[in-house]
């Protein structure tokens, strides 16, 4: 058996003997340390603008898009069962 023959049947072979890839999507700073007590208060703005693709068939001129957005957001550091916990 050639070399590209054995290439191409791990290649096949790879998917069924390789253990399963898991990914985890965690919230940066989750698992921080903070002290029991402890309040946090956040405020963002997102302001979008730019052109929008349309279809060149469809009777519309120079279109644009203009969002703004504002989020906020407060969390308290609790203690329940003997372990701190996040309120948010």
């Amino acid at each position: 058996m050639n070399r590209v023959a054995r290439a191409a049947i791990a290649a096949l072979l790879l998917p069924f003997l390789a253990p399963a890839a898991r990914a985890q999507d965690i919230e940066p700073r989750a698992y921080s340390n903070a002290p029991i007590g402890v309040n946090f208060l956040v405020a963002g703005v997102a302001v979008t603008r730019g052109g929008l693709s349309f279809d060149p068939a469809l009777p519309v001129e120079s279109p644009s898009l203009r969002t703004g957005s504002a989020v906020l957001g407060y969390a308290r550091v609790i203690e329940l069962w003997g372990q701190s916990a996040r309120v948010t």
